[in-house]
């Protein structure tokens, strides 16, 4: 038997045979097996004749026969996960995730014992539980999971209120009930809910979905589901119609269409909850205090509330403030008088809401425009009038009396479902009759989205506020809304003059949701709080004198390498590939400084102990100590003879320990300034660390070792060998001597530095491993990856935790924040992302915004330009009169090449989102999407003939597409290791590559064979370019050297050597008498193969990406990390224009500005903003 029939005859098993054959290799007897399951113990025994029939197990079934041997043997050989889940504690593993805490509980014993029935004896697949809100349906579903958790292999609860997508739901339940292993899911929604079910069939699971309605219409569609949540349904109906041993339970107000069709077919049942009786009433009306009234007038009061256990709470509430307690005078003077207080719980709460004070309902506004507990410092920042504690501890008190807020363990505030639905209703149907009638109160007092707040939280607040007043406004004014909404800021402009509201960040944000062109808008002398304007144009927008407080705008990022925390967690540092450092507070993502720190990149930021210095390492060669007060430098350390990838200080000593590409190892002695250089890697050396009191520090390289070196004489002590691949990061365990590395053999090894042995190595990432961090407490360890993934692993079984996913964008850097709340991302993509740790949610994403202009391009006739940038849009240009003619949008990340088909019809284009995609020149519209790449394409050209397209990625493949239709017509692999570049020769013929190894290769594109191999640079080779004659090749490369190479043999021709950085581009001339050559020194060099000589080109002010000639005139076009393009004369070496892309604040006046701090402005003025007078 092989792996692929056995899978095949698991998956064919029963549930019951499943079930079944857990027990047995469990070692329940017979006995045991016929008595869990409440079946005959003759049937036990023909189900494993059965099983072992299926299995072809021995003939023989006798009494002798050693069932549960013969079947460990072979599980342990094709499936050992489940005997090892069998040998483990039967304790079944549950995820609570947002279920309620069911401390008390009022009778419901009639439906407990129903709904135990159904599941554990009936099996029914599918369970809803409804009634209208408040009537209790959490709660049971809560208690039943409860008591009946011990049946189960896996308990898993999901609350819907956020309306949360499917695809994410089951991901994240079979990622749950996998114990992480199946991170790599079918991309169909069928695809997934397979998946599901065969953990359904496989294992007990127990799955609650609490709050269905939350994704269901309302109005006249009921049973039908939000647009875009219609896979609920597929899910509920496949679980209701496959055969499998577990149970889905779901609560609802609205029965979905798909249980109605399956209770009569299938296993699928429903429980409409009504209200408690008397006795059960009067429970609840006994915690809140005593209450005198008859039988009967107990059983009215009862069921004038329907027995809804909520409404009956506030009835409680009401009767005994207003009455004492007095049921008989509640009934003779109200509800025989038909003055009843509520008549339904949407009356209910609309009465209870109008007996609050006016801070009361401000309260109630923000509990629900907060979406989850917030604090009283929290809501007393948001609240806008100077409010003494007391007075709001006083309110709180009165809402928590009035059962309309709960409070949790720690201390902070929030609302229950029913009230937070209707809160939200009323609050949206408030904002929309102001905007009608222009009588302000709500969007004076009240955010309704909080530029500031977590990611998901404000995702949430415009998913269920913003958006559902601009359909309002839409269905109530149509077309109008854009000029309403600006007549209605103009009007009141003059009321709100520099006052404390929301009403200017209130407009802004809805004008920015009917995606509103805010071109020369006028917000002067307003206070605009709360808007969120990341990714805004806010081309001549005037914000002169305004109060910006709390709004968000973009950042200006590089390419984030390195990210620390300092140690009392408030405070992020991050340095990227501009040499600058930037602090961010942690709360709130606010940037609070920022400095150009060093000349080049910086590799590394670390804080001291003490946390008064913070020191930078970089690609210059030089170490930097920085003052964390005023962010002076205070010390340059000078020795390393090339660039510095890590620094890290001792816990205990006032030293430093840094590592570089010179191979070395350096410890610096910051009060005597000794130093101790340690020698022994051959390669660089890509990280330090030291042990947890500073004894030992190890470094690991890319000679593929650790080494081990005593902190005080600098011998080695141990060399740690086993990685396959460079050694990326090093850290030890905060409180012993277990280490652990990360590597390009994407794995990840823990070491235990007492003996050098290797205790584990992680599996699970599918790219090199830049980064390892273990959290203080040294329980969790995060590996971010080029994956695009991040993990977090249990130091203690070393299992996987969590998968987070940042997609298309590599993992540079992680660290976990002190209090291990939080773990930080940082990627190349210039995004910079917090995490909570406990739940996997994404906190904040800080994302830098840039206009570097990736690649460049002239078409055939040399009368157009094409470029691509880190905006994602491609643009073309008319070079004569230096204008944008056209863009084309649909990339969703960096565009990284653009190339013309040669008869300029076409144009193709290759992103960071793994996709090419092909534009029709004339119309601008796109034609085809090519999806087949799994990483970041870096080339796509098209053949000579325009038939086929040719792309690489860092995949690692070549692609050959079909140019007309889009088919993939081949994949080929050159190498195992990273293409860094590559070029077509003119007949289509050969292909080269510049190689991880430092080395060109030369292949013939049919046989796929390499034909020469040229040896002679010392770095990676980032730039190939074929002469037009196809007779040489140029290479550029990062040890700053431009090769050229014989194509017909692969010799060596000639070196050009000029740069004194990486070289990014080449560029031959249409007659070949010309070589162009950029780099990361911000220079283009022309080598004159008649002339003999050398134009440099000097204008750009960040590193030069891309080159193209035109064909036509003797140009050269030039794209560059400064966000220009510039047109080069060659005969004179003048630049002849400058192609700028509109900054996205351009021309936005900032002048006299309140509510940002120097950084912010800083960074605005960076991104085109005006302030001619900056304090």
């Amino acid at each position: 038997m092989n792996t692929q029939k056995f899978i095949q005859i698991f998956e064919q098993l029963t549930p019951t045979q499943h079930q079944l054959l857990r027990k047995l290799l469990a070692g329940e007897t017979d006995e045991q097996i016929a008595h869990s399951s409440h079946i005959a113990k003759s049937t036990v025994r023909k189900h494993v004749q059965n099983i072992c029939k299926a299995f072809e197990l021995q003939k023989d079934l006798g009494k002798q026969y050693s069932k549960r041997a013969e079947l460990v043997a072979l599980f342990s050989k094709y499936k050992p996960e489940i005997i090892n889940l069998n040998q483990e504690n039967s304790t079944p593993k549950i995820d609570w995730g947002e279920a309620p805490n069911i401390s008390v509980f009022y009778g419901r014993n009639k439906e407990l014992n129903t709904l135990s029935q159904w599941i554990l004896n009936d099996q029914c697949n599918l369970i809803a539980l409804l009634g209208m809100g408040g009537i209790g349906k959490t709660a049971l579903a809560s208690k039943l999971a409860q008591e009946i958790c011990s049946q189960f292999d896996y308990i898993i609860w999901r609350s819907l209120r956020e309306t949360p997508k499917i695809t994410d739901i089951l991901t994240d339940v079979i990622k749950f009930i996998s114990h992480q292993q199946e991170i790599t899911l079918p991309d169909t929604l069928g695809g997934k809910i397979t998946r599901l079910i065969h953990y359904l069939k496989t294992s007990k699971c127990l799955l609650i979905l609490d709050n269905v309605e939350s994704i269901m219409q309302g109005d006249n569609y009921v049973g039908e589901y939000l647009i875009g949540y219609e896979g609920y349904g597929d899910l509920f109906a496949r679980i209701g119609e496959s055969l499998h041993q577990s149970c889905l339970i779901i609560t609802s107000r609205e029965k979905p269409k798909e249980i109605t069709l399956l209770e009569a077919i299938s296993d699928v049942c429903s429980l409409q909850l009504t209200g408690l009786n008397t006795k059960q009433g009067q429970s609840i009306f006994a915690k809140y205090g005593s209450f005198s009234g008859s039988d009967d007038e107990w059983k009215a009061v009862i069921q004038t509330y329907n027995g809804n256990p909520l409404a009956l709470k506030f009835a409680a509430v009401e009767i005994q403030e207003a009455l004492n307690g007095n049921i008989s005078n509640f009934v003779r003077n109200f509800l025989n008088k038909g003055q009843v207080i509520f008549n339904n719980i949407k009356k209910l709460l609309e009465g209870q809401f109008q007996r609050l004070s006016d801070l009361e309902k401000d309260i109630m506004y923000w509990l629900t425009i907060n979406r989850e507990p917030c604090s009283i410092s929290e809501l007393q920042e948001d609240i806008i009038s100077s409010l003494p504690q007391p007075e709001l501890l006083e309110a709180l008190a009165s809402l928590r009396r009035r059962t309309l807020i709960e409070k949790n363990n720690q201390d902070k505030f929030s609302l229950q479902n029913v009230i937070m639905e209707y809160m939200t209703d009323k609050l949206i149907t408030g904002v929309c009759q102001e905007i009608k009638t222009e009588h302000i109160q709500l969007l004076n007092s009240h955010a309704l989205i909080k530029a500031q707040s977590k990611d998901y939280i404000r995702e949430a607040q415009i998913r269920l506020i913003l958006n559902p007043i601009k359909e309002i406004l839409l269905l109530n004014n149509g077309g109008n809304v854009n000029y309403q909404l600006t007549e209605f800021i103009t009007k009141e402009k003059q009321n709100f003059y520099r006052i404390p509201s929301y009403f200017g960040g209130n407009i802004v944000n809805l004008l920015c949701q009917f995606s509103t062109d805010l071109t020369n808008y006028d917000f002067s002398n307003l206070a605009i709080w709360q808007a969120y304007l990341k990714d805004t144009n806010l081309h001549d927008v005037n914000f002169a004198h305004s109060d910006l407080s709390k709004s968000v705008f973009a950042e200006t990022l590089s390419r984030i390498l390195t990210i620390a925390f300092s140690p009392n967690g408030q405070i992020l540092a991050t340095g990227d590939t501009n040499g600058e450092i930037s602090l961010w507070l942690v709360a709130t993502g606010q940037k609070v400084a920022n400095w150009k720190a060093h000349k080049d990149w910086i590799r590394s930021v670390a804080f001291s102990p003490d946390s008064t210095v913070l020191a930078s390492g970089s690609k210059d060669k030089t170490i930097k100590l920085w003052n964390t007060n005023n962010y002076q430098c205070l010390q340059i350390l000078k020795g390393h003879t090339d660039e510095v990838w890590s620094i890290v200080f001792s816990p205990k000593q006032l030293k430093l320990a840094s590592s570089s590409n010179d191979k070395t190892v350096r410890i610096w002695n910051l009060e005597t300034k000794e130093r101790l250089i340690l020698k022994q890697h051959t390669q660089q050396v890509q990280s330090v660390a030291f042990n947890f009191d500073g004894t030992k520090l190890a470094s690991g390289s890319e000679d593929k070792t650790i080494r081990i070196w005593d902190i005080n004489n600098g011998k080695c002590e141990q060399i740690l060998e086993g990685h396959t691949g460079r050694v990326w990061s090093v850290a030890f365990h905060p409180h012993n001597l277990t280490l652990v590395s990360s590597s390009d053999d994407h794995t990840i090894r823990v070491w235990d530095i007492n003996n050098g042995k290797c205790l584990n190595i992680l599996k699970g990432h599918s790219g090199r491993i830049w980064s390892v961090a273990f959290s203080p407490s040294g329980n969790k360890l995060a590996s971010g990856s080029g994956d695009e993934t991040v993990k977090i692993w249990n130091t203690t079984t070393w299992d996987l935790l969590k998968s987070l996913y940042e997609n298309n964008h590599r993992v540079r850097c992680v660290a976990f924040s002190p209090d291990e709340s939080i773990l930080v991302s940082g990627c190349d993509t210039q995004i910079l992302k917090l995490w909570d740790t406990n739940t996997g949610k994404c906190l904040r994403t800080l994302r830098g915004y840039t206009h570097w202009v990736r690649t460049v391009s002239f078409s055939p006739d040399g009368q157009k330009l094409a470029s691509g940038s880190n905006d994602q849009i491609i643009r073309l240009w008319d070079i004569h009169k230096g204008e944008c003619l056209t863009t084309l949008v649909g990339h969703s990340s960096w565009v990284r090449t653009v190339i013309f088909s040669p008869d300029g019809q076409k144009l193709a284009s290759g992103s960071n989102d793994q996709t090419i995609k092909l534009w029709d020149i004339n119309t601008g519209k796109y034609l085809k999407t090519l999806i087949g790449h799994k990483d970041w394409i870096w080339w796509v050209t098209f053949s000579p003939d325009g038939r086929f397209l040719l792309s690489s990625s860092d995949d690692r493949t070549v692609k050959i597409w079909d140019a007309n239709s889009g088919e993939c017509l081949e994949t080929w692999q050159p190498l195992s290791s990273w293409i860094w570049s590559m070029a077509l020769s003119p007949n289509g013929k050969i292909l080269a590559t510049g190689d991880d190894d430092y080395q060109v290769r030369l292949w013939d594109i049919d046989s796929k064979q390499c034909h020469h191999i040229c040896i002679g640079h010392s770095l990676r080779v980032q730039a190939l370019a074929f002469s037009h004659n196809g007779k040489t090749l140029a290479s550029g490369s990062d040890d700053g050297m431009v090769r050229l190479w014989d194509v017909n043999t692969g010799q060596f021709l000639q070196e050009f050597e000029g740069h004194s950085r990486a070289v990014r581009a080449i560029a031959y001339s249409p007659d070949d008498k010309l070589l162009a050559s950029s780099s990361d020194d911000q220079t283009i060099k022309v080598w004159d193969f008649t002339l003999r000589n050398t134009i440099s080109l000097t204008e750009h002010t960040q590193g030069v990406e891309s080159l193209s000639f035109s064909s036509q005139d003797p140009i050269l076009a030039s794209s560059s990390e400064d966000e220009t393009i510039k047109i080069w004369d060659l005969q004179t070496g003048e630049c002849q224009k400058t192609l700028r892309i509109h900054k996205l604040y351009e021309g936005m006046n900032i002048n006299q500005s309140a509510g940002l701090n120097q950084a912010q402005k800083e960074t605005l003025i960076a991104l085109g903003a005006n302030n001619t007078n900056i304090n």
